[in-house]
């Protein structure tokens, strides 16, 4: 694996993998080397076990890319307007690279109210949008956001600062993003994906385009598969690395 900048000590650990923070020039991946042109946050996604097989890291990374192609469907057609999956940016034989996400976790899904004598949930603004919509092409994106110790704390979404204002009107801002997209905390249903994105095409093409169809098929398939064919590979590398691409302009 080759290293091109350095990144901070590990910042943060779930089940599956540890995380560091840095500010990379180019980063590796699907295609070939991206060059980032100005200065930006970026996320090192590292699994925790020594990877086993030369797919590991890029599978998570096709996963993440995946959903952020179905997310720029759901914002096209209308289902919601904000951004809510970091940009994924790279990968390597052992883990990825995404696009820091501001703010944190720790969000109240619910709070006490003394009127009603009883904890009450908050909800953030989209999420029914959203979960409603990954959920329905095979991704369990509302798995494991709470944490496990005390179901009223949030985890594994990154919000924006926000105020106390949740306590009467039970609403968090719709400035928040899901992470981590390791099997252990976003389940991904290969047949019901695959299933929906053909029952979809025509809509999915008509908002996406042909290639980013094509790489949203070839994303899904990998992740379930671990292999392309080599055309197959060939292509999905070049639409791969002009997305990464268009993710740092």
């Amino acid at each position: 694996m080759l290293e091109f900048s350095s990144f901070s000590e590990e910042f943060d650990r779930g089940q599956e993998a540890f995380v560091q923070l840095g500010r990379p020039e180019k980063i590796e991946g699907i295609g070939g080397i991206l060059k980032i042109p100005s200065p930006r946050e970026v996320v090192k996604r590292t699994n925790s076990n020594q990877p086993l097989y030369s797919y590991e890291g890029h599978d998570t990374f096709c996963k993440h890319l995946a959903a952020r192609l179905l997310e720029e469907y759901f914002k096209k057609t209308g289902r919601y307007k904000s951004e809510h999956i970091p940009k994924p940016l790279g990968s390597f034989n052992g883990g990825y690279y995404y696009e820091y996400a501001v703010g944190g976790e720790g969000w109240p899904t619910s709070v006490y109210t003394p009127s009603y004598g009883q904890e009450v949930s908050v909800t953030a603004e989209e999420w029914g949008e959203f979960t409603n919509g990954f959920n329905l092409y095979g991704f369990s994106v509302d798995h494991d956001t709470a944490n496990s110790s005390d179901g009223r704390i949030g985890k594994n979404v990154i919000f924006e600062e926000w105020d106390e204002s949740y306590r009467d009107t039970f609403k968090l801002h719709e400035r928040w993003k899901r992470i981590d997209f390791g099997q252990a905390s976003m389940p991904f249903n290969y047949e019901r994906f695959q299933s929906e994105i053909q029952r979809s095409r025509i809509d999915l093409t008509k908002a996406l385009g042909e290639e980013k169809y094509i790489m949203l098929c070839l994303s899904g398939n990998f992740v379930k598969n671990h292999v392309l064919s080599r055309k197959a590979e060939e292509i999905f590398a070049e639409s791969v690395l002009r997305f990464r691409k268009s993710m740092v302009k």
